[in-house]
């Protein structure tokens, strides 16, 4: 940040207005001027030092002729080097300034590194009595700038504010002479239809009427007999009542197939399980009534023929269960869906899941009723 020197750069700082002599500067980081030792051009290398030091060009007083030659093993080194080079003014006028802090615990006056003896030699004394003396009357250049800029600035804002209210006074005069304009054209369109409807009215009276005949009254038709509501087939009441159940709940299906968690649960989980797998989701998996909605069989497809068994295990499962709340009474919904769960757990106490799943695919379970179609329907109608 010291570095900042030129009063065209954004930062300023007034530490920075005093740089320290080359002898100074050359007790930090004293090891900088040991290395090149051996290289030829090292008078070269040490004018490139100071240059960097004092601030000015990295060419000054350095002869082309006699430049070091530089290896590209050593560019960073020099690169290394050339940044401590800098950092010995930083460090000095930064010294300066933290000592010159008041002398509270804690505070960088009484810090170890200020205790060297670099900041305790006469070179630095000198030094620190300088800057802290331009330091007290410096200024900062942008405070000049802004001073010399400011009416600038005023009369330029000025010039904007007149130009915008000529502005501002053209876009109402035009908008007033639009609303003018529009307003003539409706009278016009106004008096041309109330001319018409005049001419039509007059046109009309001054017409001979023909007789008008009498017609006979009718007799009025008798109402039609209302058409019997069509009666919904198992699949269709099926259908309905999965739409209903699945749409309880929030789901997110993703948004491409190939993002489908393909696992499902095994076909010997509980039944409470497979019933919440297949409306809900499990473990933080989409259920299986919003995949197949949304990916029909696709998201189950590419994995041969175990997740096909698999779903047409559950789907027969679910499917039965929908067909004993469709004949089930009750008041709501749930108290119909937690009977016809009940009953299929009564079931399988005296039988395995694979078991009830056998006698309702066969139609031959106990429940009263035929089992639901083992096929995969979207699968068929893809296939047709």
């Amino acid at each position: 940040m010291a570095g900042c020197t030129h009063p065209n750069e954004r930062l300023w700082l007034a530490r920075n207005t005093v740089i320290p002599p080359p002898e100074l500067q050359r007790q930090v980081f004293p090891f900088i001027k040991d290395h090149f030792k051996e290289l030829e051009g090292r008078e070269d290398w040490l004018q490139w030092l100071e240059n960097v030091m004092m601030d000015r060009n990295v060419y000054h007083k350095r002869q082309s002729t006699k430049r070091m030659a530089i290896s590209f093993s050593d560019i960073l080194k020099i690169r290394m080097l050339l940044l401590l080079a800098h950092l010995r003014k930083v460090v000095l006028q930064d010294a300066v300034a933290l000592m010159s802090l008041p002398n509270e615990p804690f505070l960088y006056g009484d810090h170890r590194i200020l205790q060297h003896s670099v900041f305790k030699g006469s070179l630095f004394l000198e030094f620190k009595g300088t800057l802290l003396r331009s330091m007290e009357t410096a200024r900062s250049p942008m405070t000049d700038s802004l001073s010399v800029n400011t009416p600038a600035l005023h009369n330029e804002f000025s010039r904007m504010n007149n130009r915008m209210s000529r502005a501002e006074s053209e876009l109402r005069h035009l908008f007033q002479e639009s609303n003018n304009q529009a307003a003539q054209q409706v009278k016009r369109l106004e008096h041309l239809l109330v001319n018409q409807f005049s001419s039509y009215v007059t046109h009309n009276n001054s017409s001979p009427t023909a007789p008008v005949t009498p017609v006979a009254p009718v007799a009025p038709a008798a109402p039609a007999a209302p058409a019997a509501p069509r009666q919904q087939s198992l699949k269709e009441r099926r259908m309905v009542l999965e739409e209903e159940l699945g749409s309880r709940y929030v789901h997110y299906p993703p948004n491409s197939v190939d993002l489908v968690d393909v696992t499902m649960l095994p076909c010997n989980e509980p039944l409470q399980r497979q019933w919440d797998e297949w409306f809900r989701g499990v473990d933080g998996r989409p259920s299986l009534w919003i995949l197949n909605k949304t990916f029909k069989s696709k998201w189950r497809k590419g994995h041969g023929n175990t997740l096909a068994k698999t779903f047409s295990f559950k789907k027969t499962i679910v499917y039965s269960i929908l067909d004993l709340i469709l004949n089930t009474e009750g008041a709501t919904l749930e108290a119909r869906e937690e009977s016809a769960l009940q009953v299929v757990e009564d079931q399988l106490r005296v039988m395995t899941l694979n078991r009830y799943y056998l006698n309702v695919a066969k139609g031959m379970g106990q429940l009263g009723q035929p089992g639901p179609q083992l096929e995969d329907e979207e699968e068929q109608e893809e296939n047709a």
